[in-house]
């Protein structure tokens, strides 16, 4: 018998999008989850592929855009057995955009990350760890 339980693994991809004053792009995806936009990588998708179809699907976006690996991330599911692993990384729209919703989400908004700097959800630690480069934030 192995020792080693069974694991679950959800590659997820996240962007941290900046505005020209600091400002982080987060999603509302219903009226109370406030997140970065991204979502889970298809069976296949390279980094790229699944970022423009996150893109396009949570912010509307469609044009090039640049992209470079911040960090990672990988935690328990809550309320389910397995692990997500979170790719976060900052991305650079080569269009000007203006913040709209796409079709999978509520609302689309440019926010201060350090309000989130005392929260406890593990969303708004994302939003705050990666928005304001303290890398020493913990996300548990």
């Amino acid at each position: 018998m192995n020792d080693v339980p069974n694991t679950y693994y959800r590659g997820t991809i996240k962007a941290v999008i900046r505005d020209n004053n600091g400002a982080i792009l987060v999603v509302k995806e219903s009226s109370d989850f406030i997140d970065l936009p991204g979502g889970g990588i298809d069976h296949g998708e390279s980094y790229h592929e699944a970022m423009r179809r996150e893109l396009a699907e949570e912010i509307g976006y469609e044009g090039d855009f640049t992209m470079e690996l911040t960090g990672s991330e990988v935690l328990e599911r809550k309320n389910s057995t397995g692990y997500v692993m979170f790719v976060i990384f900052n991305v650079t729209l080569s269009s000007p955009y203006t913040a709209a919703p796409g079709p999978d989400t509520t609302e689309v908004l440019f926010i201060d990350p350090e309000q989130y700097k005392n929260e406890k959800d593990r969303s708004l630690q994302m939003i705050y760890k990666y928005g304001s480069n303290d890398k020493s934030a913990i996300v548990d």
